[in-house]
């Protein structure tokens, strides 16, 4: 995906958000087609196990 590996460790720690094109694309960089990534993270809102990280500034 050509980024760096700080941009990828912000984004894994919650420390850099990301748009829905850039999620689009770290799904087709780790084989997992959207539609399913989507559907799955869906389900675990519902679900409640989705950890929603606070900024702090």
């Amino acid at each position: 995906m050509n980024r760096s590996q700080s941009v990828v460790s912000k984004c894994e720690l919650g420390l850099r958000r990301i748009d829905i094109v850039e999620v689009r694309q770290y799904c087709r960089a780790i084989g997992v087609k959207f539609p399913r990534f989507a559907e799955i993270y869906e389900a675990n809102i519902v679900a409640g196990t989705v950890v929603r990280k606070k900024r702090t500034y």
